[in-house]
Protein backbone atom coordinates (compact mmCIF):
# COMPACT_ATOMS: atom_id res chain seq x y z
CA UNK A 1 0.00 0.00 0.00
CA UNK A 2 1.12 3.48 -0.80
CA UNK A 3 1.98 6.10 1.66
CA UNK A 4 0.95 9.31 1.35
CA UNK A 5 1.86 12.65 3.53
CA UNK A 6 -1.28 15.05 3.35
CA UNK A 7 -0.10 18.95 4.76
CA UNK A 8 -3.02 20.68 5.70
CA UNK A 9 -2.67 24.11 6.44
CA UNK A 10 -4.48 26.27 8.71
CA UNK A 11 -7.83 28.01 7.10
CA UNK A 12 -6.20 31.59 8.52
CA UNK A 13 -3.15 30.79 6.16
CA UNK A 14 -2.59 29.64 2.64
CA UNK A 15 -1.31 26.17 1.49
CA UNK A 16 2.45 28.38 0.52
CA UNK A 17 2.83 27.81 4.33
CA UNK A 18 3.85 24.21 3.41
CA UNK A 19 5.17 24.49 0.00
CA UNK A 20 8.62 24.12 1.27
CA UNK A 21 8.42 21.35 3.25
CA UNK A 22 6.41 19.49 0.63
CA UNK A 23 9.50 19.80 -1.56
CA UNK A 24 11.76 18.11 0.92
CA UNK A 25 9.65 15.71 1.99
CA UNK A 26 9.32 14.91 -2.10
CA UNK A 27 12.72 15.09 -2.36
CA UNK A 28 12.93 12.11 -0.25
CA UNK A 29 10.65 9.82 -1.85
CA UNK A 30 7.51 10.97 -0.29
CA UNK A 31 4.25 11.54 -1.93
CA UNK A 32 2.75 14.29 -0.81
CA UNK A 33 -0.49 16.51 -1.17
CA UNK A 34 -0.86 19.83 -0.11
CA UNK A 35 -4.67 20.53 -0.08
CA UNK A 36 -5.90 24.39 -0.55
CA UNK A 37 -8.35 25.40 1.58
CA UNK A 38 -8.76 28.68 -0.18
CA UNK A 39 -12.49 30.42 0.58
CA UNK A 40 -13.53 26.99 1.97
CA UNK A 41 -14.01 29.01 5.56
CA UNK A 42 -16.97 30.95 3.88
CA UNK A 43 -19.35 27.88 4.34
CA UNK A 44 -17.55 26.65 7.45
CA UNK A 45 -16.12 23.99 8.62
CA UNK A 46 -17.95 21.30 6.89
CA UNK A 47 -16.36 23.01 3.77
CA UNK A 48 -13.13 23.25 4.96
CA UNK A 49 -13.28 19.68 5.88
CA UNK A 50 -14.51 18.31 2.23
CA UNK A 51 -11.59 20.79 0.74
CA UNK A 52 -9.07 19.07 2.89
CA UNK A 53 -10.18 15.34 1.50
CA UNK A 54 -10.39 16.34 -1.87
CA UNK A 55 -7.50 14.74 -2.63
CA UNK A 56 -7.01 11.89 -0.25
CA UNK A 57 -8.35 8.41 -1.33
CA UNK A 58 -9.02 5.58 0.70
CA UNK A 59 -6.87 2.96 -0.27
CA UNK A 60 -3.35 4.63 0.94
CA UNK A 61 -2.09 4.81 4.05
CA UNK A 62 -1.85 8.37 4.66
CA UNK A 63 -0.38 10.75 7.52
CA UNK A 64 -2.60 13.78 7.87
CA UNK A 65 -0.67 16.39 9.46
CA UNK A 66 -2.78 19.62 10.23
CA UNK A 67 -1.35 22.85 10.60
CA UNK A 68 -2.72 24.98 13.62
CA UNK A 69 -6.28 25.66 13.58
CA UNK A 70 -7.11 22.69 11.25
CA UNK A 71 -5.46 20.25 13.65
CA UNK A 72 -9.30 20.66 15.50
CA UNK A 73 -10.22 19.44 12.04
CA UNK A 74 -8.08 16.17 11.76
CA UNK A 75 -9.97 13.42 13.11
CA UNK A 76 -13.25 15.21 10.81
CA UNK A 77 -10.93 15.06 7.68
CA UNK A 78 -9.85 11.54 8.49
CA UNK A 79 -13.42 10.32 9.21
CA UNK A 80 -13.84 7.52 7.19
CA UNK A 81 -10.53 6.70 5.45
CA UNK A 82 -9.78 3.44 6.51
CA UNK A 83 -5.75 3.86 7.70
CA UNK A 84 -5.47 7.39 8.31
CA UNK A 85 -2.82 8.55 11.02
CA UNK A 86 -3.19 12.05 12.53
CA UNK A 87 -0.14 14.24 13.06
CA UNK A 88 -1.12 17.79 14.84
CA UNK A 89 1.59 20.81 14.28
CA UNK A 90 1.43 23.46 16.60
CA UNK A 91 -1.96 22.40 16.45
CA UNK A 92 -4.38 22.70 19.65
CA UNK A 93 -5.76 19.07 20.51
CA UNK A 94 -9.60 17.99 20.04
CA UNK A 95 -12.03 16.72 22.69
CA UNK A 96 -12.62 12.75 22.60
CA UNK A 97 -15.53 13.64 20.83
CA UNK A 98 -18.43 16.03 21.05
CA UNK A 99 -18.41 19.64 20.44
CA UNK A 100 -14.85 21.21 18.89
CA UNK A 101 -14.79 25.07 19.42
CA UNK A 102 -12.73 26.61 16.64
CA UNK A 103 -11.33 29.20 19.18
CA UNK A 104 -11.44 29.88 22.40
CA UNK A 105 -13.25 32.66 24.99
CA UNK A 106 -9.78 34.70 25.26
CA UNK A 107 -9.03 34.31 21.80
CA UNK A 108 -12.75 35.11 20.33
CA UNK A 109 -12.53 38.23 22.29
CA UNK A 110 -8.74 39.02 21.14
CA UNK A 111 -10.16 38.28 17.22
CA UNK A 112 -13.19 40.17 17.37
CA UNK A 113 -11.10 43.59 18.18
CA UNK A 114 -9.89 43.23 14.48
CA UNK A 115 -12.73 42.32 12.39
CA UNK A 116 -14.65 44.80 10.38
CA UNK A 117 -17.78 44.12 8.60
CA UNK A 118 -17.65 40.33 10.05
CA UNK A 119 -14.02 39.98 8.52
CA UNK A 120 -10.57 39.34 10.10
CA UNK A 121 -7.65 40.39 8.22
CA UNK A 122 -5.20 38.75 6.92
CA UNK A 123 -3.39 36.47 9.74
CA UNK A 124 0.14 37.88 9.35
CA UNK A 125 -1.56 41.87 10.40
CA UNK A 126 -2.54 40.31 13.67
CA UNK A 127 0.57 41.11 15.29
CA UNK A 128 1.49 43.81 14.67
CA UNK A 129 3.96 46.00 12.83
CA UNK A 130 7.73 44.03 12.45
CA UNK A 131 5.69 40.96 13.79
CA UNK A 132 6.21 38.30 10.92
CA UNK A 133 9.62 39.61 10.56
CA UNK A 134 10.29 37.37 13.79
CA UNK A 135 8.19 34.63 12.66
CA UNK A 136 9.72 33.97 8.67
CA UNK A 137 12.92 36.32 8.64
CA UNK A 138 13.30 35.64 4.78
CA UNK A 139 12.42 38.46 3.05
CA UNK A 140 11.11 36.19 -0.09
CA UNK A 141 9.35 33.61 1.89
CA UNK A 142 7.51 36.26 3.57
CA UNK A 143 5.65 37.78 1.14
CA UNK A 144 5.15 34.42 -0.86
CA UNK A 145 3.13 33.51 2.00
CA UNK A 146 1.87 37.06 2.94
CA UNK A 147 0.39 36.83 -0.25
CA UNK A 148 -1.53 33.57 -0.03
CA UNK A 149 -3.42 34.28 3.19
CA UNK A 150 -7.18 35.09 3.12
CA UNK A 151 -9.53 37.09 4.91
CA UNK A 152 -11.56 34.83 6.93
CA UNK A 153 -15.34 35.72 8.40
CA UNK A 154 -14.99 36.21 11.55
CA UNK A 155 -18.25 33.59 12.07
CA UNK A 156 -15.78 30.69 11.32
CA UNK A 157 -13.94 30.93 14.69
CA UNK A 158 -17.10 31.51 16.11
CA UNK A 159 -18.02 28.52 15.04
CA UNK A 160 -17.87 24.76 16.21
CA UNK A 161 -16.96 21.41 14.60
CA UNK A 162 -17.85 17.85 15.70
CA UNK A 163 -15.16 15.50 16.59
CA UNK A 164 -16.22 11.68 15.40
CA UNK A 165 -16.39 9.64 18.42
CA UNK A 166 -13.25 7.21 18.56
CA UNK A 167 -11.20 9.11 16.47
CA UNK A 168 -8.30 9.18 19.54
CA UNK A 169 -8.24 5.05 18.04
CA UNK A 170 -6.03 6.30 15.47
CA UNK A 171 -2.67 6.61 15.34
CA UNK A 172 -1.74 9.85 16.46
CA UNK A 173 1.07 11.83 16.84
CA UNK A 174 2.55 15.32 17.87
CA UNK A 175 5.04 18.01 16.32
CA UNK A 176 5.61 21.08 18.43
CA UNK A 177 7.18 24.34 17.12
CA UNK A 178 6.36 27.29 19.82
CA UNK A 179 6.60 27.57 23.16
CA UNK A 180 2.55 28.46 23.37
CA UNK A 181 1.91 24.83 22.24
CA UNK A 182 3.82 23.09 25.04
CA UNK A 183 0.74 22.56 26.93
CA UNK A 184 -0.79 20.65 23.86
CA UNK A 185 2.33 18.52 23.42
CA UNK A 186 2.61 17.51 26.84
CA UNK A 187 -1.16 16.65 26.16
CA UNK A 188 0.09 14.37 23.41
CA UNK A 189 2.53 12.87 25.29
CA UNK A 190 0.35 11.82 28.49
CA UNK A 191 -1.71 10.44 25.63
CA UNK A 192 1.02 7.95 24.88
CA UNK A 193 1.58 9.72 20.88
CA UNK A 194 4.96 9.89 20.13
CA UNK A 195 6.19 13.71 20.05
CA UNK A 196 9.25 15.60 18.32
CA UNK A 197 9.90 19.35 18.94
CA UNK A 198 11.61 21.94 15.95
CA UNK A 199 11.93 24.84 18.40
CA UNK A 200 11.29 28.26 16.36
CA UNK A 201 8.75 29.87 15.15
CA UNK A 202 4.48 29.16 14.42
CA UNK A 203 5.65 29.03 10.88
CA UNK A 204 8.73 26.56 11.40
CA UNK A 205 8.11 24.96 8.19
CA UNK A 206 8.80 27.68 6.01
CA UNK A 207 11.73 28.57 8.20
CA UNK A 208 13.28 25.60 8.24
CA UNK A 209 11.40 22.64 6.00
CA UNK A 210 14.77 20.27 6.16
CA UNK A 211 14.59 19.92 10.53
CA UNK A 212 10.55 19.55 9.69
CA UNK A 213 10.13 16.93 6.98
CA UNK A 214 12.98 15.19 9.30
CA UNK A 215 10.47 15.34 12.18
CA UNK A 216 7.79 14.28 9.83
CA UNK A 217 9.03 11.52 8.46
CA UNK A 218 10.19 10.23 12.42
CA UNK A 219 6.39 10.47 13.57
CA UNK A 220 4.63 9.67 10.31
Amino acid sequence: MDRVIALVHSPLTGSSVWRRAARELERRGETVVVPSLAGASEDGWRSVVAAARASLVNDAQVTIAGHSNSGLLLPSIADGLSDARLLFVDAGIPPGNGVVPLADTEFLTFVRGLAKDGRLPPWSRWWGEGAMREVVPDEAARREIEADMPTVPLAYLEGAAEAPPGWERRRCAYLRFSEPYLVAENEARARGWPTAVVRGSHLQMVVDPVAVADAIIRLA
